[in-house]
């Protein structure tokens, strides 16, 4: 298990703007108006052994959610070490078929509740049993060599129909509560096919919030129109639900195209079931020509059913399978409903012609991730059996919303400029996950956090050691420069001129002052991260830490000895990418020390004095060192493909990585 946090905002710059109100479900007390400036959640790790001994993964996030999970965060802590105490004392954990828990028809659920059992809890909390559901999934699909999207839709029940394909996801964006202006509404939001506005205050002030969005959308130059929906969330009481939509009407036109639904426009009574309440949904529907969207009451109908899943599937069926009535959609939050029953409900909805869409609740890019493969696996569903249900966007625009993402690459990485999540590129790093991924590299801006390395003799003209924990390496080198201490930062922190003297880069650009993108190919594979760097003075040098991707962290310190000469110290440490890690080990480590690095720093100092030569007009010796550095450049770049190629081949007894 890892514990995390990450920090929410609603998107403005200034710092009295982080942080969130009107999140979750009830929204009518001071209380529930608090801003939430921060998740917590904890990712947890399964591992499991083949036949062969290989050890098999799978990650999971569990971060219940204040206002919508009756659970605390330290409730679900108790729970999962309870089956972590019951599972290392057991003799035989239930076993599974990975087949069986991808079909996503029940097996999955009643595997947990077998293992609830076994633990002797009464019931799963929701996140913990949805953070377990995500972990099994992951496993499954590894155990069978599979990215987690194609081992889900190779199970599919509708896997061997005409035309079923797994797309990228299309999401909506959101304005919540506290958004109440939309001054600069012309910004990357805009780019989502539709837009979602929380209401439920005044009706006529949440009128003239979406009449804002629709005039934004009559004056722009977009592409294309966003559609809007809006978000009750059962604040107004019938009066107010039809005075907005009497609002609505009087401005736009009765049934206007632009809004989709909206979703619990308002309370269900006390004393009613969920039959009575939808009929008051559907009579509003009927009245108003406006469609709705259940979300609360799809809780309400699993709780009443107590989970079953035929009493479920029946109730539903009584509830939509009538003529006209009214509902566009279901809204699901799988980590709230459970994961595999979120898609049962979805499949069951879309036979009486309501769509299915998938909701966050604030969870970090992990959360996110498994959300949008089960959403794309409906659409590519109902897209395959040529259902007539609407193919809505799925509420994951929350990513926006997350200062600080988890995941590396951040799920904001994998929206497209259409609002369209990549699903196949992200099923990959979900795949690739591991609790390594998780763990802290050394912050070299403090003088007390760098590795405990043998340092190199002082009098060494070169010197390197090295440590490998797992899949963190980290190295240590020193190598002295005929240059002063100014002229060493100058240049090396010039650094889009890198690859020069690190081939083993592709490129380095700048995107702000203090962020740059880097890129390497790796075995035919392109790394990319982000970085963040601030050059240092005393000693000048530059400091670094990777912000997403390819995981890094390091420093470069240039200490004057006299005028016209200093030392260079590099130490970096890194984590090197799932299913190459073995490489790091033997021979790969050495060559790594003493080829790699040291041959990079001698030609960052050969690079230099060629620089300083052509300078100072000593073409021919400027000439002669560049040359030099291009050609080491070329021979180092073919070792290092060999290198990789051969050891990789070795290790894998003649199967390539």
């Amino acid at each position: 298990m890892s514990p995390f946090t990450f920090q929410l905002t609603n998107g403005d710059r200034a710092d009295d703007q982080r942080g969130l109100t009107g999140i979750g479900w009830v929204r009518n007390n001071a209380a529930d108006r608090a801003k939430l400036r921060q998740r917590c959640g904890i990712v947890i790790q399964l591992t499991a052994y083949s036949s062969k001994s290989e050890e098999i993964i799978g990650i999971g996030e569990i971060s219940p959610l204040a206002g919508l999970h009756s659970e605390s965060l330290s409730e679900v802590e108790n729970q999962l070490n309870a089956i972590q105490v019951w599972v290392s004392s057991a003799k035989n954990v239930p076993s599974f078929k990975p087949k069986n828990i991808l079909s996503l028809k029940g097996e999955l659920t009643r595997y947990l509740e077998n293992l609830s059992s076994l633990s002797q809890l009464d019931r799963l909390y929701p996140s913990v049993a949805s953070g377990l559901e995500m972990a099994l999934i992951s496993l499954s699909s590894n155990a069978i060599g599979m990215s987690l999207i194609e081992a889900m839709a190779t199970n599919s029940p509708m896997a061997s129909k005409v035309g079923f394909t797994i797309n990228n996801l299309p999401l909506n964006g959101l304005l919540t509560i506290d958004k109440k202006g939309f001054d600069g509404f012309e910004t990357p939001q805009n780019f989502f096919q539709s837009m979602k506005i929380k209401i439920g205050d005044e009706p006529g002030e949440d009128a003239r919030r979406i009449l804002l969005v629709v005039a934004s959308q009559r004056n722009s130059l977009q592409r294309r129109r966003q559609k809007v929906r809006a978000d009750a969330n059962r604040a107004w009481d019938k009066n107010a639900a039809y005075a907005f939509a009497a609002l609505m009407h009087t401005s736009i036109g009765p049934s206007p195209e632009f809004l989709e639904f909206i979703e619990e426009p308002f309370a269900k009574s006390s004393n009613e079931g969920v039959i009575d309440h939808m009929q008051h949904l559907t009579d509003f529907y009927r009245k108003t020509g406006i469609a709705f969207a259940l979300d609360e009451t799809v809780y309400d109908v699993v709780c009443e059913c107590g989970r079953n899943w035929d009493d479920i599937e029946s109730l539903l069926e009584k509830m939509l399978n009538k003529p006209d009535v009214g509902c566009a959609a279901v809204v699901l939050k799988p980590t709230l409903l459970g994961m595999e029953l979120s898609l049962h409900i979805a499949r069951v909805a879309s036979q009486y012609g309501a769509s299915a869409v998938f909701s966050s609740s604030f969870e970090s890019g992990i959360g996110l991730g498994y959300i949008a493969m089960f959403a794309a696996l409906i659409n590519a569903e109902n897209a395959s059996r040529k259902s007539p249900v609407a193919m809505y966007a799925h509420g994951l625009g929350t990513f926006r919303m997350i200062s600080d993402d988890i995941l590396s690459p951040p799920f904001a990485q994998f929206v497209n400029e259409d609002g369209e999540v990549e699903i196949h590129q992200l099923s990959r790093v979900l795949s690739d996950l591991s609790l390594e991924a998780f763990t802290k590299l050394p912050d070299y801006s403090k003088s007390n956090s760098a590795p405990n390395l043998v340092p190199p003799a002082s009098n060494s003209m070169f010197a390197i050691s090295s440590q490998v924990k797992g899949r963190t390496i980290t190295l240590y080198a020193s190598l002295s420069l005929p240059f002063s201490d100014t002229i060493a930062r100058d240049k090396f922190t010039d650094l889009p001129q890198m690859p020069r003297w690190s081939p083993w880069l592709k490129s380095v650009e700048f995107i702000s002052a203090s962020e740059s993108e880097w890129k390497l190919d790796v075995l035919g594979r392109t790394f990319s991260w982000r970085a963040k760097s601030s050059v240092t003075s005393f000693p000048k040098g530059i400091v670094w830490e990777s912000l997403s991707g390819l995981r890094n962290s390091g420093i470069v310190e240039f200490v004057p000895i006299s005028e016209n000469s200093c030392t260079m110290t590099v130490s970096v440490s890194f984590l090197a990418p799932r299913g190459i890690e073995r490489l790091f080990e033997g021979i790969f480590e050495d060559f790594l020390r003493n080829k790699l690095l040291k041959w990079s720093l001698e030609m960052f100092r050969d690079a230099v004095k060629g620089d300083l030569a052509l300078e100072r007009g000593d073409v021919e010796l400027g000439d002669a060192l560049s040359g030099a550095v291009e050609g080491r450049a070329t021979v180092l770049s073919t070792a290092i493909e060999a290198t990789l190629t051969a050891y990789a081949y070795n290790q894998t007894n003649g199967d390539f990585l």
